[in-house]
Protein backbone atom coordinates (compact mmCIF):
# COMPACT_ATOMS: atom_id res chain seq x y z
CA UNK A 1 0.00 0.00 0.00
CA UNK A 2 3.10 2.02 0.53
CA UNK A 3 3.60 2.02 -3.17
CA UNK A 4 -0.03 3.26 -3.99
CA UNK A 5 0.66 6.14 -1.35
CA UNK A 6 3.53 6.87 -3.41
CA UNK A 7 1.77 7.22 -6.76
CA UNK A 8 -1.11 9.01 -5.62
CA UNK A 9 1.47 11.65 -4.51
CA UNK A 10 3.02 11.70 -7.41
CA UNK A 11 -0.44 12.15 -9.36
CA UNK A 12 -1.61 14.99 -7.34
CA UNK A 13 2.45 16.83 -7.63
CA UNK A 14 2.13 16.48 -11.16
CA UNK A 15 -1.25 17.86 -12.07
CA UNK A 16 -0.14 20.59 -9.88
CA UNK A 17 3.50 20.90 -11.33
CA UNK A 18 1.80 20.71 -14.73
CA UNK A 19 -1.34 23.48 -14.12
CA UNK A 20 1.05 26.06 -12.23
CA UNK A 21 3.86 25.65 -15.00
CA UNK A 22 1.63 26.12 -17.87
CA UNK A 23 0.09 29.03 -15.64
CA UNK A 24 3.24 30.80 -14.87
CA UNK A 25 4.43 30.77 -18.09
CA UNK A 26 1.49 31.90 -19.96
CA UNK A 27 1.61 34.44 -17.53
CA UNK A 28 5.46 35.19 -18.34
CA UNK A 29 4.60 35.74 -21.75
CA UNK A 30 1.41 37.77 -21.46
CA UNK A 31 3.20 40.09 -19.26
CA UNK A 32 6.16 40.59 -21.86
CA UNK A 33 3.65 40.93 -24.67
CA UNK A 34 1.87 43.73 -22.81
CA UNK A 35 5.23 45.54 -21.82
CA UNK A 36 5.71 45.85 -25.38
CA UNK A 37 2.09 46.67 -26.69
CA UNK A 38 3.13 49.53 -23.79
CA UNK A 39 5.76 50.30 -25.68
CA UNK A 40 4.66 50.22 -28.89
CA UNK A 41 1.61 52.61 -28.11
CA UNK A 42 3.39 55.10 -25.75
CA UNK A 43 5.44 55.43 -29.45
CA UNK A 44 2.64 56.23 -31.16
CA UNK A 45 1.29 58.83 -29.09
CA UNK A 46 4.80 60.76 -28.61
CA UNK A 47 5.21 60.53 -32.46
CA UNK A 48 1.19 61.82 -33.19
CA UNK A 49 1.69 64.53 -30.34
CA UNK A 50 5.03 65.40 -31.84
CA UNK A 51 3.50 65.81 -35.19
CA UNK A 52 0.90 67.98 -33.49
CA UNK A 53 3.41 70.60 -32.03
CA UNK A 54 5.33 70.53 -35.52
CA UNK A 55 2.03 71.45 -37.17
CA UNK A 56 1.05 74.04 -34.42
CA UNK A 57 3.91 75.54 -34.78
CA UNK A 58 4.14 75.76 -38.72
CA UNK A 59 0.41 76.94 -38.92
CA UNK A 60 1.87 79.70 -36.07
CA UNK A 61 4.45 81.01 -38.77
CA UNK A 62 2.04 81.05 -41.65
CA UNK A 63 -0.73 82.91 -39.71
CA UNK A 64 1.78 86.02 -38.88
CA UNK A 65 4.83 85.29 -41.41
CA UNK A 66 6.89 84.85 -38.12
CA UNK A 67 6.41 83.81 -34.15
CA UNK A 68 5.24 85.90 -31.68
CA UNK A 69 4.19 84.30 -27.88
CA UNK A 70 0.42 84.30 -28.33
CA UNK A 71 1.33 82.09 -31.58
CA UNK A 72 3.80 79.70 -30.04
CA UNK A 73 1.26 78.64 -27.03
CA UNK A 74 -0.79 76.27 -28.40
CA UNK A 75 2.58 74.39 -28.98
CA UNK A 76 3.39 74.91 -25.50
CA UNK A 77 0.40 74.02 -23.98
CA UNK A 78 0.79 70.36 -26.59
CA UNK A 79 3.81 69.67 -24.89
CA UNK A 80 2.84 70.30 -21.45
CA UNK A 81 -0.32 68.01 -21.31
CA UNK A 82 2.32 65.77 -22.42
CA UNK A 83 4.77 66.26 -20.04
CA UNK A 84 7.74 66.93 -22.23
CA UNK A 85 10.02 70.01 -22.67
CA UNK A 86 9.94 71.85 -25.98
CA UNK A 87 12.07 74.35 -27.47
CA UNK A 88 11.85 75.92 -30.84
CA UNK A 89 14.78 77.56 -32.52
CA UNK A 90 14.14 79.99 -36.20
CA UNK A 91 16.68 79.13 -38.97
CA UNK A 92 19.40 81.92 -37.29
CA UNK A 93 19.05 79.58 -34.59
CA UNK A 94 17.47 82.10 -32.18
CA UNK A 95 15.47 80.27 -29.41
CA UNK A 96 11.60 82.09 -29.71
CA UNK A 97 10.34 79.13 -27.19
CA UNK A 98 11.50 77.16 -23.89
CA UNK A 99 9.34 75.39 -22.38
CA UNK A 100 9.09 72.57 -19.79
CA UNK A 101 6.26 70.88 -17.39
CA UNK A 102 5.31 72.85 -14.47
CA UNK A 103 7.06 71.55 -11.37
CA UNK A 104 4.58 70.13 -8.50
CA UNK A 105 2.51 72.43 -6.81
CA UNK A 106 2.94 74.86 -9.58
CA UNK A 107 0.76 76.26 -12.86
CA UNK A 108 -2.36 76.60 -13.12
CA UNK A 109 -5.25 73.75 -14.78
CA UNK A 110 -3.40 72.51 -17.56
CA UNK A 111 -0.81 72.09 -14.78
CA UNK A 112 -2.73 69.95 -12.70
CA UNK A 113 -4.30 67.81 -15.68
CA UNK A 114 -0.49 66.81 -16.63
CA UNK A 115 0.33 65.65 -12.89
CA UNK A 116 -2.49 63.27 -12.72
CA UNK A 117 -1.43 61.93 -15.58
CA UNK A 118 2.54 61.63 -14.59
CA UNK A 119 2.23 61.80 -10.96
CA UNK A 120 3.50 64.48 -8.84
CA UNK A 121 6.95 64.28 -9.31
CA UNK A 122 9.99 65.39 -11.72
CA UNK A 123 10.02 62.29 -14.47
CA UNK A 124 13.23 61.63 -16.41
CA UNK A 125 13.16 62.33 -20.09
CA UNK A 126 13.99 60.19 -22.88
CA UNK A 127 16.07 61.50 -25.87
CA UNK A 128 15.38 64.93 -27.62
CA UNK A 129 13.77 64.34 -30.92
CA UNK A 130 14.72 67.24 -33.32
CA UNK A 131 11.50 68.06 -35.89
CA UNK A 132 11.68 70.36 -38.74
CA UNK A 133 9.06 73.48 -38.99
CA UNK A 134 8.02 73.49 -42.59
CA UNK A 135 6.33 76.65 -43.19
CA UNK A 136 4.85 77.16 -47.44
CA UNK A 137 7.56 74.59 -48.51
CA UNK A 138 10.70 76.06 -46.57
CA UNK A 139 12.24 75.35 -43.29
CA UNK A 140 11.34 77.81 -41.13
CA UNK A 141 12.46 76.31 -37.81
CA UNK A 142 13.26 73.57 -35.97
CA UNK A 143 11.53 71.83 -32.60
CA UNK A 144 13.17 69.88 -30.10
CA UNK A 145 11.16 67.87 -27.98
CA UNK A 146 11.80 65.48 -25.14
CA UNK A 147 9.22 63.15 -23.86
CA UNK A 148 9.28 61.32 -20.71
CA UNK A 149 11.17 57.94 -20.70
CA UNK A 150 9.25 56.53 -17.96
CA UNK A 151 5.68 55.16 -18.21
CA UNK A 152 2.68 56.91 -17.29
CA UNK A 153 1.63 55.66 -13.36
CA UNK A 154 -1.85 54.90 -15.18
CA UNK A 155 -0.20 52.71 -17.62
CA UNK A 156 1.58 51.08 -14.73
CA UNK A 157 -1.47 50.84 -12.55
CA UNK A 158 -2.94 48.85 -15.22
CA UNK A 159 0.14 46.76 -15.58
CA UNK A 160 0.62 45.87 -12.42
CA UNK A 161 -3.36 45.30 -12.35
CA UNK A 162 -2.98 42.43 -15.01
CA UNK A 163 0.14 41.27 -13.39
CA UNK A 164 -1.58 40.41 -10.25
CA UNK A 165 -4.33 38.93 -12.09
CA UNK A 166 -2.31 36.31 -13.77
CA UNK A 167 -0.73 35.31 -10.40
CA UNK A 168 -3.72 34.81 -8.85
CA UNK A 169 -5.17 32.87 -11.80
CA UNK A 170 -1.83 30.58 -11.69
CA UNK A 171 -2.53 30.17 -7.78
CA UNK A 172 -6.67 29.20 -8.98
CA UNK A 173 -5.09 27.11 -11.20
CA UNK A 174 -2.91 25.04 -8.65
CA UNK A 175 -5.61 24.61 -6.44
CA UNK A 176 -8.33 23.10 -8.91
CA UNK A 177 -4.92 20.90 -10.12
CA UNK A 178 -4.45 19.89 -6.58
CA UNK A 179 -8.26 19.03 -5.96
CA UNK A 180 -8.46 17.16 -9.52
CA UNK A 181 -5.18 15.40 -8.59
CA UNK A 182 -6.72 13.84 -5.31
CA UNK A 183 -9.92 12.92 -7.11
CA UNK A 184 -7.76 11.22 -9.66
CA UNK A 185 -5.33 9.40 -7.43
CA UNK A 186 -8.04 7.74 -5.14
CA UNK A 187 -10.14 6.76 -8.24
CA UNK A 188 -6.67 5.25 -9.71
CA UNK A 189 -5.28 4.03 -6.17
CA UNK A 190 -8.92 2.30 -5.49
CA UNK A 191 -8.50 -0.31 -8.60
CA UNK A 192 -4.89 -0.36 -8.48
CA UNK A 193 -5.18 -1.79 -5.05
CA UNK A 194 -8.46 -4.12 -5.71
CA UNK A 195 -5.63 -5.47 -7.80
CA UNK A 196 -2.62 -5.62 -6.04
CA UNK A 197 -4.92 -7.66 -3.39
CA UNK A 198 -6.00 -10.10 -5.83
CA UNK A 199 -2.29 -10.89 -7.35
CA UNK A 200 -1.42 -11.32 -3.54
CA UNK A 201 -4.10 -13.68 -2.91
CA UNK A 202 -3.27 -15.60 -5.91
CA UNK A 203 0.18 -15.73 -4.68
Amino acid sequence: MTSLGHLGRRIVLGSVGVAVLAVALAAAIGGIALRVEFDRYARVQQDDRAAQVVASLAAAYERGTGWTATDLEPARQLAETAGATLSVTDVAGRVVLAATPPAPGAGGPMADVMRRMHGSGAMALGPERREPIVAGGTVVGTAVIAFPATDLPAEREVRDALARAQWAAAAAAGLAALAFGMVVARRIAGPVGALAGATEALR
